[in-house]
């Protein structure tokens, strides 16, 4: 394919743009600073104040999804770990997409702590490692999780 390096190509790219300096210990370096360039242009929406967003930078491959299932009386589910941005949260129980909502308009709900306003979850919004749901779950269902994974590093 047109366009394509490996990562052996890549570090030799950088190598040569620092004009084999001999001074630099670029060998050292090298690898990191690909995988660097490389995290960065998937998982950013900017780059040195551009933004990416017009741009519509698409890897497909980065897609991918996970289920989780809640605990009846807990407000949250665990983010995947490769987690960089979440596309959507999916009630798989009930068949249903659930909206996201900022996480000030979570904070200014009630009913987080009492156990009587749990009910079906009907919005979801990301904060840390969690994914809250709101209102809090009064049963257990099955969430499924769509989201931007970050890629593994490259190597040889």
């Amino acid at each position: 394919m047109a366009g394509t390096r490996t990562y052996a190509e890549m570090m030799d790219v950088v190598t040569l743009n620092l004009g084999n300096d001999s001074t630099l210990d670029a060998a050292s370096y090298t690898g990191r600073w690909v995988n660097d360039a490389y995290i960065d242009l998937t998982t950013k929406f900017e780059i040195v104040g551009k933004s990416l967003t017009g741009l519509r930078f698409c890897f497909p491959e980065l897609a991918s999804n996970q289920q989780r299932t809640t605990t009846d009386g807990t407000g949250y589910i665990a983010k995947p770990l490769d987690c960089t941005v979440i596309d959507t949260v999916y009630d798989v129980t009930n068949d249903y997409k659930l909206p996201h909502k900022l996480y000030k308009w979570y904070l200014r709900q009630t009913g987080h702590a009492d156990t009587s306003a749990e009910g079906k979850p009907k919005f979801w919004t990301p904060y840390g490692l969690y994914v809250y749901l709101h209102p809090t779950p009064g049963s257990t269902y099955t969430m499924e999780i769509k989201y931007r994974r970050r890629p593994a590093l490259l190597s040889a």
